[in-house]
This record gives structure tokens, sequence and C-alpha cells, in this order.
């Protein structure tokens, strides 16, 4: 990523409501690789996977 044109943008979640997209966040981003690759392996996008 080109420094001059890279953007560092925060996101954040609001914990006080429980839900699909802090759980999402968790799978892809969290310290379990086999969470991340059960979301891969299940979802439709992924027509083909080689593992």
């Amino acid at each position: 990523m080109d420094p001059a044109s890279r953007k560092l943008i925060r996101v954040s979640l609001d914990e006080a409501t429980p839900g699909e997209t802090g759980d999402l966040v968790d799978r892809l981003m969290g310290k379990k690789p086999e969470l991340r690759f059960q979301y891969i392996k299940t979802t439709r996008f992924v027509e083909e996977l080689d593992v």
C-alpha cells in the first residue's frame, strides 16, 4: 500500500447490542484460525477450496 494514498479508518462496534456483526468480526479477525477456516468453507461465494 502506497503511504501517500492509503487511509486509516477506525471501525468500532457497539458491544452493548450483541449480534451477527460482532460474531463475524471475531471469526474473521480473532485468534482462532479454525473459526476462519470454518467460515471460509461454509460461505457460498467459495465454489472450490483447495486445502
